[in-house]
């Protein structure tokens, strides 16, 4: 629902989501490209000129997202899209949340990608 109200060339439109027939679903902009995950999987390694413009769409995505009071806390390259047109996206808005929602000490996103900022702890004792 928090990307639902998001409108931004460096994220994924969501047109809808919801239930239908006990299935949900979400109606998204179409987009012809590929992840960053693949990319990075299956290409040899991008230029730095590529590198610098993701990092600068992502951001500008990012900054767009968290000025809406949304946080997006799963960036990966699974959840970048690069668009065959070069436009970065982020997607996967799943687990987002509102920074005025969150609770102290929770651990949301993806441990390989999860910043290193009290996150040991966390996960050890679960406990800050």
């Amino acid at each position: 629902r928090s990307a639902g109200r998001l409108n931004h060339p460096n994220i994924v439109t969501i047109y809808d989501a919801g239930k239908a027939d006990g299935v949900a679903y979400i109606a998204m902009e179409f987009l012809e490209g590929t992840s960053l995950r693949e990319i990075l999987d299956e290409q040899p390694p991008l230029s730095i000129q590529r590198i610098l413009e993701t990092v600068a769409q992502v951001a500008r995505g990012l900054a767009y997202a968290h000025e809406n009071g949304v946080v997006h806390r799963d960036i990966k390259p699974a959840n970048l899209f690069l668009a065959g047109s070069g436009r970065a996206l982020v997607g996967d808005f799943g687990i987002a949340v509102d920074p005025q929602k969150a609770h102290a000490g929770e651990l949301a996103g993806t441990p390989m990608f999860i910043a290193p900022e009290g996150t040991p702890l966390l996960l050890i004792t679960g406990e800050v």
